[in-house]
C-alpha cells in the first residue's frame, strides 16, 4: 500500500527516511520564499538582499558581508550554465514555479493555500536584481523547511545547483536587455575591461570570474557603475535602466545564459501485464502510470499514463536516461495498487523491461497476517501520543477485499483522539470500524505489501493507562518503545529487550509475538512522564508523530527487527559518499550479528531471518569484491 503520497511501494523505509531527513533539517534566512508541497521541491528564492545601492562592495573585492555569504556557499569553479539549469528546473521546479518561473505552476495555488506566503516571480527585475547568486545557491542547498522546501545539497551537485542559479537569473534577463547592455558596454567599458571582461590591465577585476562575481548582486554592480571606483570614472550620466542593462550584460560574462532546446530522451521502459491468480488472464486496456522521481526517491518530477494493449503490453518512450532519475510504474486493478521495483538507467542501456503482476480479488481473509506491529509512545502534560506501524502480508494469490468494501481491520484503543495517518485520513481512505479502523484499498498478495502508519492521542494523568488492542489477524512480532526515563510499561505478552538509543533519546524496548487472530495485546502504562526528556509532543500535533515513528523505526532497523535492507537501499542514495568501505563492512557485520541474536531470541521468524541474512551477506560479499 502507500509509502509515498502517490506511489504504493512495498518499502516503508522510503517514506520513513524521507520524513526523518526532512524533520532533521535546519533552515535559515528571513526573506520570503516560494512555498511548495513536500512532493515537488522548488528552486528556492532570495535569502538575503542588498537594499542600499550606495554601500555596495566593489567588484573584485570581498568585503566582510560578501565573505560571510561566500563562506556559507561553495563558490563556482566553472561558468554556471543556464542550459543545464533549465533541464533541472523543468523536471523539479516547474510544477510549482511554472515553466517560466513566474510562480504560476499547476500546483502553485494549492501550495500557497496550504503553506501560506507567496510564490516568487523570478522574471521580476527588481526581485532578481536585489539577490546575490550566493543567496539563491544557499537557499537551493539548504531549503526552507518552514515553507516545505527540502534541501538539494544531497540530490544535486554543487555544479548543478550553480547551473540552477544561472537559469534563475536568465529568467529576468531577456535577450534584448543583454543586447542593450552589450552595446553600452562596448561604448563605455570595453577599452579597459576587454571584450570578455577579463582585462589585461593590472588592478582591474576579472568580470568573467564566476566565483568573484557570485557574491555581487545586480544592485551592487549598478552602484559601482553609477559612482565609479578608484580609477574607474562615474557613469552617473547613464540612466539607471542603462546602468542595470550593463550590469545584466556583465553578469552574462560570468554565467552562460544561452538556453538552446534540449533533444527529447531516447530511452524506453517496456513491459507486460501478468495475472498472478491461478487460472486468470491478464487484463487488457489497463491504464498504467509512470512516475519519474529524484534520485533519493523523495520528489516526483513528472508522471505519464499509457494503456496496455490487448495482450497486456505497454511502453513508455522518450525518457531521460540520466542516472540521477529514478522511475516506477503503478497500476490500480480491482481496487488494489501494484507498483514496480525502482527503475534506473544508471547501468547503461536504452530500454528497460519490467513485468507488472496483478491479481484477482477474494473476500476470504485467511491468508492475511501481520508480520510486525510497532508501537511508539511520546508523552506531554496530560496526554500521550502513540504511533503504530503495521507491516502485513498476504500469502495467497488473490488481493483481499471484504464484502463490506474494506480490507485490513486494525486496532485503536477506546478513547483515541486526533487520529491521523501518514497516507490518508479517517473518513477517506480509512474508515472507522468497531475496535479500530479499516483500509478501503484491496490488500495485494506478497510479503510486507501493506505498511500503515497511524498515530493518535490518549489522555494520561501520570498515574495509570490500560490499553487493550484486539487483533483481527495473527501477529508474528510486536515491538514497543517507551521513553527512558519515563513511565513504566507492563504486559504479560511482552518482555524487556533493554534500552536503545534513538535520535530523540533513550527508549526502552519491549518485544513479543505469535499472537493469534482474535487475541488482544494488553498493555499498562504507569508513573509520571518525563516530558523534558522526550520533548513532549503537543496534543494535536500533526508532524511530530511521524518524526517519532521514523526515529524509532530507524532504531529497530539497527537491531535487526525491521528489514534492514529495505531502509538501507533508500538511505544509500543520500549517504553513499558518507561512509568509507571499512565502516560499511563493520555496519553489515554488526547487522548480521544482531540479526542472529534476534533470531536466537525468537524475535524474528525463520523465513524472514533466512531471507534478510542472505541479503546482508550478499551485500557484504559485493562490498568486499569492490575493494579488491
Amino acid at each position: 500500500m502507500k509509502s509515498l503520497p502517490c506511489i504504493h511501494w512495498a518499502v516503508i523505509g522510503l517514506s520513513l527516511v524521507a520524513l526523518f531527513a526532512l524533520a532533521a533539517c535546519n533552515t535559515a534566512g528571513e526573506l520570503p520564499q516560494g512555498p511548495v508541497t513536500p512532493i515537488v521541491p522548488p528552486a528556492g528564492a532570495v535569502a538575503t538582499r542588498s537594499a542600499q545601492l550606495t554601500s555596495a562592495p566593489v567588484v573584485g573585492t570581498t568585503p566582510a558581508a560578501a565573505q560571510s555569504t561566500a563562506s556559507a556557499a561553495p563558490l563556482p569553479v566553472r561558468q554556471p550554465s543556464a542550459q543545464g539549469g533549465a533541464q533541472i528546473f523543468a523536471q523539479r521546479c516547474a510544477p510549482c514555479h511554472g515553466a517560466g518561473g513566474q510562480g504560476d505552476g499547476p500546483q502553485s495555488q494549492q501550495i500557497v493555500a496550504q503553506m501560506g506566503g507567496k510564490s516568487p516571480d523570478f522574471t521580476n527585475l527588481a526581485y532578481a536584481r536585489a539577490a546575490k547568486p550566493t543567496d539563491w545557491f544557499t537557499t537551493i542547498s539548504t531549503g526552507r523547511m518552514a515553507k516545505g522546501m527540502p534541501p538539494f545539497s544531497q540530490s544535486l551537485t554543487d555544479e548543478q545547483r550553480w547551473d540552477m542559479v544561472a537559469f534563475l537569473f536568465s529568467l529576468s534577463t531577456p535577450q534584448e536587455q543583454l543586447d542593450r547592455g552589450k552595446a553600452i558596454y562596448a561604448d563605455k567599458c570595453v577599452t579597459c575591461h576587454g571584450d570578455t571582461g577579463k582585462s589585461n590591465t593590472p588592478g582591474l577585476p576579472d568580470l568573467s570570474d564566476a566565483a568573484k562575481m557570485s557574491v555581487q548582486s545586480q544592485a551592487d554592480l549598478d552602484a559601482v557603475i553609477a559612482n565609479g571606483r578608484g580609477a574607474m570614472p562615474s557613469s552617473a550620466d547613464l540612466s539607471q535602466d542603462d546602468r542595470l542593462a550593463v550590469a545584466d550584460y556583465v553578469r552574462s560574462l560570468s554565467m552562460a545564459f544561452s538556453k538552446t532546446a534540449l533533444p527529447a530522451g531516447q530511452s524506453s521502459i517496456v513491459g507486460t501485464l501478468a495475472n498472478g491468480t491461478t487460472g486468470a488472464i491478464a487484463p487488457a486496456h489497463q491504464p498504467l502510470t509512470l512516475y519519474a522521481l529524484t534520485q533519493d526517491g523523495s520528489s516526483i518530477l513528472f508522471t505519464r499514463t499509457v494503456t496496455s494493449d490487448v495482450g497486456g503490453q505497454f511502453a513508455f518512450n522518450q525518457l531521460d536516461p540520466s542516472p540521477t532519475t529514478m522511475y516506477a510504474i503503478q497500476t490500480q486493478y480491482l481496487r488494489a495498487y501494484y507498483t514496480s521495483e525502482p527503475l534506473t538507467f544508471a547501468h547503461g542501456g536504452v530500454t528497460l523491461t519490467v513485468p507488472i503482476t496483478v491479481y484477482e480479488t477474494t473476500t476470504d481473509a485467511a491468508t492475511v497476517h501481520v508480520e510486525q506491529m510497532h508501537m511508539f509512545f511520546d508523552f506531554a502534560s496530560g496526554s500521550t501520543t502513540v504511533g503504530q506501524l503495521f507491516i502485513a502480508s498476504n500469502s495467497g494469490d488473490r488481493a483481499y477485499i471484504g464484502t463490506d468494501g474494506t480490507s485490513l481491520h486494525l486496532p485503536l484503543p477506546p478513547g483515541a483522539t486526533n487520529v491521523r495517518f501518514q497516507d490518508g485520513e479517517l473518513g477517506g481512505r480509512y474508515q472507522s470500524v468497531s475496535g479500530g479502523f479499516a483500509d478501503t484499498e484491496a490488500f495485494a498478495p506478497g510479503v510486507g505489501t501493506a505498511q500503515i502508519l497511524v498515530s493518535y492521542d490518549l489522555p494520561y494523568d501520570g498515574k495509570k493507562l490500560d490499553m487493550s488492542l484486539p487483533m483481527a489477524y495473527p501477529v508474528k512480532s510486536v515491538n514497543v518503545l517507551v521513553p527512558d526515563p519515563g513511565p513504566k510499561l507492563t504486559s504479560p505478552q511482552l518482555t524487556s529487550a533493554g534500552s536503545r538509543q534513538t535520535q530523540g533519546g533513550n527508549m526502552l524496548n519491549y518485544v513479543g509475538g505469535n499472537l493469534a487472530a482474535g487475541a488482544s495485546l494488553a498493555l499498562q502504562i504507569s508513573g509520571a512522564a518525563n516530558t523534558a526528556a522526550t520533548g513532549g509532543t503537543p496534543s494535536g500535533s500533526t508532524s511530530t508523530p511521524w518524526v517519532l515513528i521514523a526515529s524509532a523505526a530507524l532504531l529497530l532497523v539497527a537491531v535487526g527487527i525491521v528489514a534492514f535492507v529495505w531502509l538501507r537501499q533508500q538511505r544509500e542514495v543520500v549517504e553513499e559518499d558518507v561512509e568509507e568501505p571499512e565502516a560499511q563492512r563493520e555496519e553489515l557485520l554488526d547487522a548480521i550479528a544482531e540479526l542472529d541474536d534476534d533470531f536466537e531470541a525468537g524475535r524474528v521468524a525463520e523465513a524472514d531471518y533466512g531471507r534478510h541474512r542472505a541479503e546482508l551477506k550478499a551485500e557484504l560479499v559485493e562490498l568486499m569484491k569492490a575493494d579488491k
